[in-house]
């Protein structure tokens, strides 16, 4: 009896601590997000910015980041159940999925273009000048998204359906689809939507953290030798950030292949609670992307 007790004891503390965690980024974290974005998008709106070859990259980024701050409390909503809200309605299952999936994903593939774009830059300028020009760096951008656009696309034919979960006898609305469609997608949005521009991003911050070691004579000015270092370090943090994220798509591809995971009080808790704070972590990233830039760019220049 006291072993049946100490574990509903555990079940509601992470329950309580989760529904805590999500409420408190609900209601700072995320507006703040969507102002540092929507700031950064008017800072690089402006004059001496617009010609900047990268400046596509620099709106593009908070663009992605606030569209993917908005999916999130929304999904964070959900959880919580304060609203009058259900994300897996027949609508949520399709839409809501395919774009928390594109966005996640542009947010990847786009740091990973504007860390190519900066490479080629400081390393070769002379050699890559049509790609630097605004409207080819525009279609590269859109090029991406209509790519993991069809690359999200299975998330329409999944449906809203109601399933009991027999240990609580509660039932809720969960997206369901044929067993292969849902590993599948998970499976190769995960692989080439995260991961591949995961890797990506670090072998090529590690191609130019050698060039940088190999030899500071490749930069024509110091100027680009600190940029060099604020966009490794910015990278780097990145990437770290999004270490616990990657671990939860992995547990959630389990999950799809295993459901028995999902429906068990105990692990599933575990499993809520660590989610949560895995999105709260990427989502210090998309929401403090700008103030992280500024203090790198101040710390170099000294």
């Amino acid at each position: 009896m006291e072993l049946v007790n100490a574990s509903a004891s555990s079940f509601e503390w992470r329950y309580k601590v989760n529904q805590s965690l999500l409420q408190i980024a609900l209601y700072t974290l995320m507006p703040i997000g969507v102002a540092m974005n929507t700031i950064q998008i008017f800072v690089y709106l402006r004059k001496k910015f617009v010609k900047n070859s990268m400046n596509p990259f620099l709106i593009a980024l908070p663009l992605n980041s606030i569209f993917v701050l908005i999916l999130i409390s929304l999904r964070f909503a959900d959880t919580i159940q304060i609203f009058n809200y259900e994300q897996n309605t027949d609508i949520g299952c399709k839409f809501a999925s395919f774009f928390i999936r594109l966005f996640l994903s542009g947010c990847f593939w786009l740091n990973f273009l504007l860390t190519i774009d900066r490479l080629f830059f400081i390393l070769y300028p002379n050699k890559f000048k049509k790609l630097q020009h605004t409207n080819n760096i525009i279609k590269i951008i859109f090029l991406m998204y209509l790519l993991l656009a069809i690359l999200c696309s299975p998330s329409f034919f999944f449906n809203s359906s109601r399933t009991l979960n027999s240990k609580t006898n509660e039932t809720k609305l969960s997206c369901v689809a044929h067993p292969a469609l849902s590993i599948s997608r998970i499976a190769i949005v995960q692989l080439f939507g995260m991961f591949v521009p995961f890797f990506l991003m670090f072998g090529t911050n590690i191609v130019l953290i050698r060039k940088v070691a190999k030899s500071r004579k490749k930069f024509a000015s110091a100027k680009e030798m600190n940029f060099a270092f604020s966009l490794i370090i910015s990278n780097i943090l990145f990437l770290v950030s999004f270490i616990p994220f990657s671990i939860f798509l992995i547990s959630n591809l389990l999950k799809v292949i295993n459901p028995r995971i999902a429906k068990d009080p105990k692990i599933g808790s575990l499993i809520a609670l660590y989610d949560t704070c895995a999105f709260i972590i990427a989502c210090y990233n998309f929401s403090l992307g700008l103030l992280i830039q500024i203090i790198f760019n101040k710390l170099f220049r000294k």
